[in-house]
C-alpha cells in the first residue's frame, strides 16, 4: 500500500457510472451506408422514457481500427 506525503494513507473513494453503448448501422434503400449523421438524428428510449445521448461518434468500417471493438457506422451512448 502506498502512503501519501506525511505518512498518511491516501483518500479513497468509489465512483459508479452507467453507460450504455448502442451500435447502429444506417443504410439507404440501396443498402449503402449513410454517413454524416449526428446524435440529433437519433432517439434512444428505455422502457418508453427518452434518454439523453451523451456522446455520438461515426466510425468507418474500412478504417484500420480493431473491428471487434469498433462498430461499423454509428456509436451512440446514453446513460442507463
Amino acid at each position: 500500500m502506498c502512503m501519501a506525503a506525511g505518512g498518511q494513507e491516501p483518500e479513497r473513494f468509489k465512483v459508479e457510472t452507467n453507460r450504455v453503448v448502442v451500435d447502429v448501422i444506417v443504410t439507404d434503400k440501396k443498402g449503402h451506408a449513410v454517413h454524416g449523421l449526428t446524435g440529433n438524428d437519433f432517439a434512444v428510449f428505455e422502457e418508453g422514457t427518452p434518454q439523453k445521448i451523451e456522446s455520438f461518434s461515426e466510425n468507418d468500417a474500412g478504417s484500420t481500427t480493431d473491428q471487434a471493438s469498433s462498430p461499423p457506422v454509428g456509436n451512440a451512448s446514453a446513460p442507463a
